[in-house]
């Protein structure tokens, strides 16, 4: 379906339509990144996509009439599609000189028929059928700027200087390849703590600790989704590298650490031992798994993603925001966004991307698109005038200053795996921390 915006008619054909047409879409993903639905677009259900979306080949349209200008959007289907979105879009058409035809796409995301796929079938045999600009996370990011599927964000395609300047670090971190920036970073999504007050950890208007030594201490069951196919759980690799750990390099490739790794273990097996953390925790992947845990109050204590942390403050539960648990207590997160990039190979199409990209980027459209969606923008002022009845922004702005940029699933290889492994002895008690640290140690040796 093509949605239509003219200056000269101020018709606005409703994304929503189309979002209900699109509602049979089925959801997949390889995360679980901003995996919840909203209030304003139901969630996809297990049906069967219209033609254009399911079709694996790029679907090809009519041309538009020599005198119509078109900018074409792919929208991830993760990302809700709210009455402001829809608001700020039509505005941006009606402002363009002459006035502009949107075609806005509903795309699926991580398989067969999404926009990765889709982009590396059709750019080569179907390239006038490929999006001007999307939006893609970190993983996909990497991938499309390496097979040259996207544009760099430099020379004609590069954006307002006041919109990179005002951007969280790891905003910009996210959407560099290979020292260049291709991804404009426009929805963050931060691993972090939530917890409900009780009688038992209701401190009124002090700070609860959130040390290793603090979380001991204070007794309460602690929920993180442990369970990992490939490398090791992201909750457990942020309080590794809070801890000393080395980040893999450009190549994916980590050493070790062993004081780190013997550090986290240790906390984990004194967790065990005091009933805090049980091997239940590894039958959770991902923070959605124990969604309805969270919503009814069964648990009180868990590692979250933000959107969900919004969701659940939006269904007027008092949820706290708070660090993961690492050695010091500090406040750090693990970060993953969504990055607008364009790809567009005109001139003409790539100046009408950039002029929308600055649009959508100003500072109060984002803070209004990310907390009508329950997400979080990437651009400081954006986030620090948030709706302080939503957030804590304080401490979510501390949180995303001192965060670390999520990893690719591949990366550490050997190293994670081990890692995870050591993880799982040590919780179900098959193994001390100290032996399950030499095992490791065992696998991959020590660096020099």
């Amino acid at each position: 379906m093509r949605l239509i915006f003219y200056k000269r008619r101020a018709t606005f054909l409703c994304l929503s339509a189309l979002a209900v047409l699109l509602a049979g879409c089925g959801l997949s993903s390889n995360g679980d990144t901003d995996s919840l639905p909203t209030a304003t677009v139901p969630a996809p259900t297990a049906t069967a996509l219209p033609v254009s979306q399911s079709t694996l080949a790029p679907e090809v349209d009519e041309p538009p009439l020599p005198d119509e200008r078109t900018l074409v959007i792919w929208w991830p289907e993760l990302l809700p599609v709210t009455d402001t979105l829809q608001s700020q879009l039509q505005d941006f058409s009606v402002t363009e000189e002459s006035g502009i035809e949107i075609d806005f796409r509903l795309k699926r995301v991580g398989d067969l028929g999404g926009i990765m796929s889709t982009l590396r079938t059709g750019i080569t045999i179907a390239p006038d059928a490929m999006p001007d600009v999307t939006l893609m996370r970190r993983e996909d990011l990497i991938i499309a700027a390496g097979q040259g599927l996207i544009q760099p964000l430099e020379g004609v395609t590069s954006v307002s200087s006041s919109v990179i300047g005002g951007l969280y670090d790891i905003a910009l971190t996210l959407g560099q390849y290979d020292d260049s920036l291709y991804g404009l970073t426009y929805i963050l999504s931060a691993l972090h703590g939530a917890y409900l007050p009780t009688p038992e950890n209701d401190i009124g208007e002090a700070t609860l600790g959130w040390s290793f030594e603090d979380v001991l201490e204070r007794d309460m069951p602690f929920t993180f989704p442990a369970g990992r196919q490939l490398g090791v759980n992201e909750t457990f690799l942020l309080q590794y590298l809070n801890a000393g750990g080395t980040p893999p390099d450009e190549s994916g490739a980590m050493t070790l650490n062993t004081d780190a790794l013997l550090t986290i273990l240790t906390f984990y097996e004194e967790a065990a031992q005091s009933g805090i953390v049980d091997d239940t925790v590894f039958e959770f992947s991902s923070p959605s798994d124990y969604q309805s845990s969270l919503s009814s109050g069964v648990l009180t204590s868990a590692v979250v993603r933000s959107s969900q942390f919004l969701s659940l403050r939006e269904e007027g539960e008092d949820w706290q925001l708070a660090p993961i648990p690492t050695v010091n207590g500090d406040a750090v997160s693990l970060v993953d966004g969504w990055m607008w990039v364009i790809v567009a190979n005109t001139p003409e199409q790539q100046d009408t991307a950039v002029r929308f990209l600055n649009w959508m980027m100003d500072v109060e459209r984002q803070r209004q698109y990310a907390e009508s969606a329950q997400r979080l923008p990437s651009q400081i002022l954006a986030l620090r005038n948030m709706d302080r009845n939503l957030l804590e922004t304080a401490l979510m702005d501390e949180l995303i200053t001192n965060s670390i940029a999520v990893m690719p699933q591949t990366s550490g290889n050997a190293l994670t795996r081990a890692m995870q492994n050591a993880l799982i002895s040590v919780v179900r008690g098959d193994r001390s921390a100290q032996q399950a640290t030499q095992d490791v140690i065992d696998i991959v040796g020590v660096s020099e």
